[in-house]
């Protein structure tokens, strides 16, 4: 099962760990979990994207933030199964400024 950690450079310690999803074709991403089906892609959020559409939309709460959990899309035809992670500072700072 794929792992997606999202996460942003601002909490993130390495710029060269995130992967660069966000201009893959469907194509592309497949070779990418066939590559290896256990991986866990570090990933920035980010506009309009093939990624974003098979991976995170449908998967926002009410204020547009991700829900964690498990889920599966399909990539020319294949199955992927997949989760859906946010990295903590993230929750934790949105929180905080949600408060003010």
């Amino acid at each position: 099962m794929i792992t997606i950690y999202s996460t942003s450079p601002i909490f993130f310690w390495d710029f060269d760990v995130l992967d660069r999803v966000c201009c893959l074709t469907e194509e592309r991403l497949l070779d990418l979990v066939k590559e290896n089906k256990n991986a866990i892609w570090f990933v920035s959020p980010h506009g309009d994207s093939v990624f974003r559409r098979m991976f995170i939309e449908g998967h926002f709460d009410d204020n547009g933030y991700i829900i964690e959990g498990f889920y599966w899309t399909e990539l020319c035809g294949e199955r992927v199964d997949y989760r859906l992670i946010e990295d903590g500072n993230f929750i934790m700072n949105r929180k905080n400024e949600e408060g003010r």
